[in-house]
């Protein structure tokens, strides 16, 4: 049988495209590259997932572990470069450790050099709530010389806005044997310091319960709320001796870290008193006022050149004048009058008012002060105004300093402050 060639279809070329599809439509591989993509994603999710799990167990390790505990001592010495030094005998960083010849210096010259003999410590994190509890921590002799520090505030101290801590808080057993603080060329020994203390995150309480001074054994136990006004409440005590004679000190605290009032008795060597100390510890003036009431005070048993005497002392203590007026000024109606000149746009003519005005102030205070130190026998002081040529020369001054200040809202000055 003869098949005609004519009849059977010709032979398609590699790559030609079939029959019945036009030319040029060949499907592009997006599933190979999809494929490609997701498969390089989930590589390295899974080798971040290991790092971040290794970098889990090595933390977990060393905090759990005696041996990873030694291994990040040995690390945190070395990566310091000479300020960390000591011996780990044993423990782990998340129960307690104990560690033996700790010295820690400054490398940047400023003379900062502490060594401890001897740390050992016990403690636990617990949750549900979240508790740091230390059972005990005993410290040995601390030999620290403390250098000077380059950051100096001559300012008052700002009042912290919170003092709540992120978790509770329980010391239960905290003792230093001796303290050697070197400053210059004198040693001041503490020793025999035990303490104590817990916190709930908010009221937090701490006592000492022993430390031995160079003048006697100090006792002590405060509670504080930590937040504003923070007020607290607490009780401090002493006994010493002088001149080989007992003497005893016990207080009271009350009030607030913004306004503290103390109330302190003494007894010994025959003399009683009783002072009352009103302070604000954050303000502009930090005493406020001092009651002194003390009886059967001999000045021999202080001063052993001094005569014996039997005295009574009342005695109540106030900030200076020069304080207290330069405090007042800037809370008084002054203020606000001046403030009103500067808004009312007066322009440098208002600014040399402020100016003349601001220059009086200083004037009385400085003859206040020449008026205190000048006080005759009487007690009675006379104030005497400089001589223009001693006084600095100022532009817009003005020649006298009046006794009442022009406009509305100025301050009043009395007549004895600006009389010749």
């Amino acid at each position: 049988m003869t098949t005609d060639v004519s009849t059977q279809p010709p032979v398609q070329p590699p790559g030609a495209n079939p029959p019945g599809e036009p030319p040029g439509q060949q499907p592009p591989p997006r599933r190979r590259l999809g494929w490609l993509l997701l498969k390089t994603v989930a590589w390295m999710v899974a080798v971040l997932t290991l790092l971040l799990a290794l970098a889990v167990g090595l933390l977990y390790g060393a905090l759990t572990t005696e041996r990873g505990t030694a291994y990040a001592w040995q690390a945190a010495v070395k990566l310091l470069g000479g300020k960390l030094s000591g011996t780990l005998e044993r423990g782990s960083l998340a129960h307690g450790v104990e560690l033996r010849q700790v010295r820690w210096r400054s490398l940047d010259g400023s003379g900062t050099d502490i060594q401890i003999d001897r740390v050992t410590g016990r403690w636990a994190l617990a949750r549900e709530p979240w508790r740091f509890t230390i059972d005990y921590l005993h410290i040995g002799t601390v030999d620290a010389r403390i250098g000077s520090s380059s950051s100096s505030s001559s300012g008052p101290m700002k009042l912290p806005q919170d003092l709540r801590l992120p978790m509770q808080l329980d010391v239960r057993d905290v003792q230093v044997d001796k303290l050697l603080l070197h400053q210059g060329a004198s040693t001041t020994e503490f020793s025999r310091f035990v303490f104590h203390g817990r916190s709930d995150g908010r009221h937090h309480e701490a006592a000492i319960e022993r430390l031995d001074t160079p003048f006697g054994a100090v006792t002590a136990a405060a509670k504080l709320d930590g937040v504003r006004p923070f007020p607290l409440s607490g009780d401090i005590g002493y006994s010493g001796k002088v001149n080989d004679e007992a003497v005893q000190v016990g207080g009271h605290l009350s009030g607030s870290l913004e306004n503290l009032i103390a109330e302190l008795d003494a007894s010994g060597m025959k003399l009683t008193g009783h002072a009352r100390v009103e302070a604000t510890p954050f303000g502009d003036v930090p005493l406020q006022r001092a009651t002194l009431t003390f009886d059967h005070i001999n000045p021999q048993a202080f001063a052993p050149g001094a005569p014996m005497a039997d005295l009574a002392v009342r005695a109540e203590l106030q900030p200076q004048l020069e304080e207290r007026l330069a405090v007042q000024a800037r809370e008084s109606n002054a203020v606000d009058g001046v403030r009103r000149r500067i808004g009312g746009g007066r322009g440098k003519r208002g600014v040399g008012r402020i100016r003349r005005r601001a220059v009086c102030l200083v004037g009385v205070t400085h003859r206040l002060r020449r008026a205190l130190r000048s006080s005759d026998s009487t007690g009675k002081a006379s104030v005497r105004r400089a001589k223009p040529s001693a006084r600095r020369a100022l532009p817009g001054r003005s020649a006298a300093c009046p006794t009442r200040a022009p406009g509305r809202g100025a301050a009043r000055l009395p007549a004895w402050a600006s009389a010749p």
